[in-house]
């Protein structure tokens, strides 16, 4: 990526799954598990479902995209039909169980991604939050997910805090690499940066946060948005190729952002076991300069290299 593109960059935007946090454990286990807590009629191992669970989510997203946005679905009732869905690839249909069966397994898998015990933050996901709030970027969440990652799961890891924008696929009825879903983003990043450099939002404060204790207590950085008032860099105004993108699916985050016409990069976590990238079928849309040295020159597998990237072109 051009040095010079990389030091007009005012805000950054991520992606989640993936990016920042992982799951705990495998899917296919964590519902395993809690068919043997629940005491479920059928036993059915975690070998069984992982191809299950993986047909029943490409189906129910195809059935109802986005999260189920435009039948308007919640994010719980979304994720019942997915994982009725996968009992059925299983091999039960719906009279193999109760519906009281059902729901105490249900209920205790939804538990499970509802709490901090079903997530862990990537190693690298703090230190370059910190730095990227000390150096004043403007942050964006945009990502293919259900609202309750932005209501809930940003929140109790304690993430919320380093961002001003989030955007997800249920919200905006669209989801990476679709247009759309950058446009909505960007939307949202040029309304504070609007605000900001009015002089109506001064500064962010970030605490100290414990997931145990649940303790926001001690500033531990302040966001005083550096990049968004330095004149050497803009105005009021936030253009596309400010904004980089940064995320863990080549299609996603990488083509989609630079065709609605932002800077992306593609972080490649394929190397750590524990990153599993679930929408594989996505299909990344052309952009002016595609091709794979392009590719190349935008893939990082760390959010580090991201930070010397950004850091060398000052």
């Amino acid at each position: 990526m051009c040095a010079t593109k990389l030091r007009h960059i005012r805000a950054l935007s991520l992606d989640v799954t993936g990016t920042l946090i992982r799951h705990l454990d495998p899917i296919a286990e964590t519902y395993a598990e809690a068919l043997a807590w629940s005491a479920f009629p059928k036993k059915i191992s975690a070998d069984e479902l992982k191809p299950s669970f993986k047909k029943a989510y490409f189906q129910t997203m195809s059935d109802f995209p986005c999260f189920g946005s435009a039948v308007e679905l919640s994010s719980r009732q979304w994720w019942v039909k997915c994982v009725k869905t996968c009992l059925a690839e299983a091999g039960l249909a719906e009279n193999d169980y109760s519906e009281k069966e059902f729901n105490r397994w249900f209920r205790r898998v939804y538990q499970h991604y509802g709490c901090p015990a079903g997530y862990v933050l990537m190693s690298d996901t703090l230190p370059f939050l910190k730095w990227a709030t000390e150096e004043g970027y403007l942050l964006a969440v945009t990502t293919n997910t259900p609202r309750r990652t932005m209501d809930s799961v940003l929140p109790f890891m304690g993430l919320h805090q380093y961002f001003r924008c989030f955007t997800c696929s249920q919200d905006v009825g669209v989801e990476k690499p679709d247009k759309a879903i950058f446009d909505h983003s960007l939307e949202e990043l040029q309304y504070f940066t609007g605000k900001i450099a009015s002089g109506v939002i001064k500064e962010d404060c970030i605490r100290e946060f414990d997931t145990a204790s649940f303790n926001q207590a001690t500033t531990v950085g302040t966001n005083k948005y550096q990049k968004i008032r330095d004149p050497g860099l803009g105005n009021a105004t936030l253009h596309p190729d400010q904004v980089l993108h940064i995320g863990d699916s080549m299609p996603a985050d990488l083509c989609g952002p630079k065709a609605a016409g932002w800077l992306g990069m593609y972080l490649d976590r394929t190397s750590d076991p524990n990153v599993r990238v679930y929408q594989d079928w996505l299909v990344g849309p052309d952009y002016p300069g595609k091709d794979e040295e392009d590719i190349k020159v935008n893939t990082v597998f760390s959010l580090d290299e991201v930070r010397a990237k950004l850091e060398a072109c000052r």
